[in-house]
């Protein structure tokens, strides 16, 4: 016989460990990284705890574990996005030239295929405001949902990937759509910016699974 207790105590623990992630994982998001669609709740919560939610510890470690093993946590991430975007030919060409070391010239690339990808999602040829969708798609997601979870974070990313910022102004700590793609911006970036591109690719890819899920039900 099931001990009641026990599921008393585990539902506990799992709403605890939600609220815990609902706070945590829009901060992920404003300093530059979506949630890990293939990290546990836990795994999340221990990278907060021990980064301290400082920007460059999270790059650093973002860049060591998709770097490990020759690539290997990168290449099995992305195995499945090219059924979720527009042009998956292309997608594969910036994984391999990523994969090769040119870091660079992924990112205005890849910042045009997140735009796509948007495009796709909203389903509409009136102009696309990136922001308000987001936020839209985050207030209507069920409470403590790995959909509405992953959305609050991929609104707070977005907001600072597409937010305006003038450009007499001081260039924005982020990398910034509007200031590389109008060639505002100087192009020392680094290779977690390209890499917190595709992983916020990925986390939309989670949101479309999930979409899907909903919608074969």
């Amino acid at each position: 016989m099931i001990n009641e207790g026990i599921i008393a105590d585990s539902a506990q623990r799992w709403k605890l460990t939600n609220a815990a992630m609902e706070k945590m994982c829009p901060k992920l998001g404003a300093i530059g990284w979506t949630i890990p669609p293939y990290f546990t709740a836990r795994e999340i919560i221990q990278i907060v705890i021990d980064t301290k939610l400082n920007p460059s510890k999270l790059d650093k470690f973002f860049v060591e574990y998709y770097s490990a093993s020759n690539n290997a946590y990168f290449k099995q991430e992305l195995s499945t996005l090219p059924t979720y975007i527009l042009q998956p030919n292309l997608f594969r060409e910036y994984v391999q030239t990523y994969l090769a070391g040119y870091y660079l010239v992924t990112i205005p690339s890849l910042l045009l295929m997140i735009e796509g990808i948007f495009s796709g999602l909203v389903n509409s040829s009136k102009k696309l405001y990136i922001i308000n969708f987001c936020e839209k798609e985050t207030s209507i997601a069920e409470s403590g949902s790995i959909k509405r979870i992953a959305w609050s974070s991929i609104t707070e990313f977005i907001k600072c990937l597409f937010g305006s910022i003038p450009f007499d102004k001081n260039r924005p700590e982020l990398i910034n759509r509007h200031w590389i793609l109008h060639g505002r911006d100087a192009d020392n970036w680094q290779q977690s910016d390209a890499l917190r591109l595709f992983h916020a690719i990925s986390t939309l890819g989670l949101v479309i699974r999930e979409d899907l899920k909903t919608s074969t039900k």
